[in-house]
C-alpha cells in the first residue's frame, strides 16, 4: 500500500514540473559588447540581424548573462602582403610587405638596372633608384645606354717618361684614367729624338756618336747647278762636338731663286747661306732636323723666303751688311774675285763652329744636306 502511494506520489510531481516549464517565460536578453576588447576593424552583424557591430574576441570573459557572438568571423592577424588587404588587421593596407625596399632588376641597362620594390594598388612593382647620368670612368653604365666606359679619355697628356715616350693621351682601363704613350721606347735610330726613352738624344748608335762615324761625319751633300759654270765642287769636314757648320756657296742663281733640302737629323746644325747675286733662298726641312741658325751672306741683298718658326736668321747679305765675303763657290780656293777661304775663315769666326761641310757652284739652283746611313 505504502509503496502505491509512493509511486503516485512522484507522478504528481513529474506532471507538476513539466507543467512548470511549458508555461514559465523564457526572459529575454539583449546581446552585449564590450567594445574595449573587440577589434575594432572588423564589423560582424547584430544578434538580431541589426547594423554592423564590434565582433568581441573569440574566449574573452564576459559578465553573467551576457551573450558571446560567433567567433568563426574574427579578423585573424596574418604577415601583411602588398595584395591590397590588410591582412594584419592593423587599419593600414600593404604597409609592411617584407619585400618593400630590398633590391630589385628593372630591367634596365647600366646602373638603371637597380631597383627597389614598392606597392602599388596590390601589386610589387621595382621603381628605379639610380637616374641615368653622364658617363664617367668607373666600370658602370652611368648613361643607361647599354655601353660601360664608352668615350672616355683621349685627353693629351704627360706620361712623366723622357723622350718620345713623354707624349700622351689619357685612357680608362679598370675604372680609372691613365696617361697612356703615344710612342712606345723603340731602338735608338739617329733622328734628333730620343727614341729609347732613357734622356739622350741620338746616344747608342754601337757606341759611336750619331752624326760621326770613323772621325768624319756621316754627312752627304750635293750640290745641283744651272746653266753653264763650274760643276759643283764639295767637302767633307770633321765631326762637330756642339753643332754642324754647313756653308752653301755660289755666284749666281737662275732666276735669283735657289732652293735647299735640309734632311740631316740627329744633330743640330748652323747653315751659311752665300752668293754674289741677289738671291731668294727657300729651305725644304724634313721632320726631326735640329735647324739651330741660319746666316745669309753676298755682295747684294738676299733674302730668305718663308723662315722656319724657332729658327735664327741673320742677314748679311749686301753692302755695308758685314758680309763675310764677296762671294765662294770653288773648293778650296778663290776664283774670279770669290774668296773660298776667306768665307770659311769668316764663318768659322762668327759662329766659333768648325766647318763640317761646304758645297758650291758657280750657278746654284739647288742643294741638297742629308744624312749618309752607309757610311762605316
Amino acid at each position: 500500500m505504502a509503496s502505491r502511494f509512493a509511486r503516485y506520489f512522484l507522478f504528481l510531481l513529474i506532471l507538476t514540473l513539466v507543467g512548470c516549464a511549458d508555461t514559465a517565460e523564457t526572459p529575454e536578453v539583449e546581446p552585449v559588447f564590450d567594445a574595449s576588447i573587440a577589434d575594432a576593424g572588423t564589423l560582424e552583424p547584430a544578434v538580431d540581424g541589426g547594423p554592423m557591430s564590434p565582433n568581441p574576441i573569440k574566449d574573452a570573459e564576459l559578465p553573467d548573462g551576457v551573450i558571446a557572438m560567433d567567433a568563426t568571423a574574427d579578423c585573424v592577424p596574418v604577415p601583411e602582403r602588398c595584395n591590397g588587404v590588410d591582412d594584419d588587421c592593423d587599419n593600414a593596407v600593404d604597409e609592411a610587405d617584407p619585400q618593400l625596399g630590398s633590391l630589385c632588376n628593372t630591367d634596365l641597362p647600366g646602373a638603371c638596372g637597380i631597383g627597389e620594390w614598392a606597392c602599388r594598388g596590390g601589386d610589387l612593382e621595382c621603381d628605379i633608384t639610380v637616374e641615368p647620368m653622364d658617363e664617367i670612368c668607373d666600370e658602370a653604365d652611368n648613361d643607361c645606354d647599354g655601353l660601360v666606359d664608352e668615350n672616355m679619355g683621349g685627353e693629351p697628356c704627360d706620361t712623366g717618361h723622357d723622350g718620345v715616350c713623354a707624349a700622351g693621351h689619357q685612357v680608362c682601363e679598370e675604372g680609372a684614367l691613365r696617361c697612356q704613350a703615344d710612342t712606345m721606347a723603340a731602338e735608338e735610330t739617329c733622328n734628333g729624338l730620343d727614341d729609347d726613352c732613357n734622356g739622350a738624344v741620338d746616344d747608342t748608335l754601337d757606341g759611336v756618336l750619331c752624326g760621326c762615324a770613323d772621325d768624319a761625319p756621316t754627312v752627304f751633300v750635293q750640290t745641283r747647278c744651272g746653266g753653264g759654270g763650274y760643276q759643283p765642287f764639295a767637302h767633307i769636314g770633321v765631326c762637330a762636338e756642339d753643332a754642324e757648320l754647313h756653308v752653301l756657296g755660289q755666284y749666281t742663281a737662275p732666276d735669283n731663286a735657289t732652293t735647299v733640302q735640309v734632311r740631316r737629323t740627329g744633330t743640330p746644325l748652323v747653315l751659311v747661306l752665300s752668293t754674289y747675286d741677289r738671291t731668294d733662298w727657300r729651305l725644304e726641312i724634313a721632320d726631326g732636323v735640329i735647324l739651330q741658325q741660319v746666316i745669309l751672306s753676298g755682295y747684294t741683298a738676299s733674302r730668305l723666303l718663308d723662315p722656319p718658326d724657332g729658327v735664327e736668321v741673320i742677314n748679311r747679305s749686301g753692302q755695308g751688311q758685314g758680309a763675310f765675303a764677296a762671294c765662294g763657290y770653288r773648293w778650296p780656293d778663290d776664283d774670279q774675285g770669290c774668296d773660298t777661304p776667306g768665307l770659311v775663315a769668316n764663318a768659322e769666326a762668327t759662329t766659333g763652329l768648325t766647318l763640317t761641310s761646304f758645297q758650291g757652284c758657280y750657278t746654284g739652283a739647288g742643294y741638297l744636306l742629308d744624312d749618309a746611313p752607309n757610311m762605316p
